[in-house]
């Protein structure tokens, strides 16, 4: 959502108002210009990962308290925020779930850096979802 979403607003307004004003075969051809235009750019944007995804994660740890704040440490300084998050603590373990929407080498990075600190007793990263 943002700068190429804008743009298809404006260029199908523009071909609303070329075939408004009886430019049909202009209309069809800006169309189908637009579609190719559109597809191409999602495979580039694809294969240069900067497509944003939502990634799920799961950590644990011995306390609820701790763990929260390593993660929010963590967050910090990756600059990224949660999305969903679920907490459950039982038999003095925790169990925090989590979602943040980045790009694929945020998420590397974030993972690295979870791995990372003593405080979680195992990090394990449970799949994506894609955002249009």
């Amino acid at each position: 959502m943002g700068l190429t979403t804008a743009a298809t607003v404006f260029v199908v307004a523009s071909v609303g108002m070329a075939a408004g004003g009886g430019l049909y075969i202009t209309a069809v051809f800006a169309t189908g210009v637009i579609l190719i235009a559109l597809a191409l750019l999602g495979q580039f944007e694809k294969r240069l990962s900067l497509r944003s995804l939502s990634y799920t994660f799961e950590v644990t740890g011995k306390n609820t308290d701790a763990v929260l704040n390593e993660l929010s440490k963590v967050l910090d300084a990756e600059e990224l925020d949660m999305e969903e998050i679920n907490a459950v603590s039982a038999d003095g373990s925790s169990r925090v779930v989590f979602s943040v929407k980045c790009v694929k080498t945020q998420e590397e990075e974030l993972n690295v850096r979870l791995h990372e600190s003593g405080v979680f007793s195992s990090v394990r990263m449970l799949g994506s979802t894609e955002h249009e």
